[in-house]
């Protein structure tokens, strides 16, 4: 007994003198730290860049390995194929923190730092070969990065190949977490959106949604006119119902149709799912049929009861996806009870 108390101070003693923890590669390697570069934001997809620390190159993919001396360093980054580089600067690195990077659309690459920006989401339906213009930035469909000191300004809008906008939304502020929805109705003319319709009834009852659409005019959806037949259907696919039939004008948004979440609670105790054949308006000529399963979508349902529908108002985007025309929802206007959550 009293050789197993010696072993147990023995044992003791020595996890106090180096430690208990494992090992680790920090305390190991003493002289050396990670780090490593990470993309924030880049507008510009089809660029592919390589990195150079204190003229090294480095992974822009993986952590880097450099001497703890070398914590302060001259970063470079080329353009995949470009001898001068398309960044250059001295930046910090500290262990196990990320160096991030940012490319803004039409702009060379730069260091990101997060309290400098802030993020917009925008939905732009634009005719083809227009693009929008805020404060020099282009402003993309989707996620937005914009410099806190160019927040406020005007929004413009040109048609490629010209250098006067055809139309201008001026002084406007945006502002983080914006959604910001501009449809282009004309060649000279953009409309913005907002949520809900104060001129609209609202729906009988609550297991109802008053549904609206407008598309993205590129590619096959590049006409005035579009025609969708709506149809329900169960979950199992065992009914399919028309339930309505509307017209949707380049540019602008269509009238209301009514959707009914409950339609199959009593016969199937599912929700109902929708989904949309598109033709063209003016000849009929089918463009996506009901049946390819790209055109279907769910009304989003309250928490407390799957068969009243979250939002009173709600707009969705035909969009032109490449492998089909999905809905996207854009905005809505939720029922009072539901807002409440």
């Amino acid at each position: 007994m009293k050789n197993i108390t010696h072993l147990l101070f023995l044992v003791t003693g020595l996890l106090v003198l180096f430690g208990c923890e494992p090992e680790s590669d920090e305390w190991r390697n003493t002289d050396y730290m990670y780090f490593s570069i990470e993309m924030e934001f880049q507008a510009d997809e089809t660029k592919s860049y390589t990195a150079f620390y204190n003229d090294q190159e480095i992974s822009m993919k993986s952590s880097n390995i450099i001497l703890r001396s070398e914590a302060v360093g001259v970063l470079k980054i080329f353009n995949d194929g470009e001898s001068t580089p398309e960044m250059e600067g001295t930046i910090h690195t500290s262990p196990g923190e990320p160096i991030f990077l940012i490319q803004l659309p039409g702009q060379p690459i730069t260091l990101y730092e997060e309290e400098d920006f802030l993020k917009i989401s925008t939905t732009l339906s634009l005719y083809e070969e227009y693009k929008a213009i805020f404060n020099g930035q282009e402003i993309l469909d989707g996620e937005n990065y914009i410099r806190k000191e160019n927040t406020t300004g005007d929004l413009e809008f040109y048609k490629e190949g010209e250098n006067t906008p055809v139309y201008s939304i001026e002084d406007i502020t945006v502002e983080a977490g914006q959604n910001l929805i501009i449809l282009q109705s004309s060649e000279t003319e953009f409309v913005s959106l907002e949520g809900g319709n104060s001129e609209e009834e609202a729906p009988a009852t609550e297991n109802l949604s008053k549904v609206n659409f407008f598309y993205t005019p590129s590619g096959a959806l590049n006409i005035d006119a579009v025609k969708m037949e709506m149809y329900s259907l169960d979950y199992d696919i065992n009914e399919i119902n028309l339930v309505a039939t509307v017209t949707i004008e380049k540019g602008k948004l269509s009238p209301y149709i009514e959707l009914d979440l409950a339609q199959y609670q009593e016969t199937y105790g599912t929700q109902s799912i929708f989904a949309y054949s598109l033709y063209n308006a003016e000849t009929n000529e089918l463009i996506e049929d009901v049946w390819t399963g790209n055109t279907t979508f769910e009304l989003d349902a309250q928490p407390e009861d799957q068969f009243k529908t979250k939002y009173k108002f709600v707009t969705f985007q035909v969009t032109n996806a490449g492998w089909g025309y999905p809905p996207k929802f854009i905005i809505g206007e939720e029922w009072e009870t539901s807002a409440a959550e």
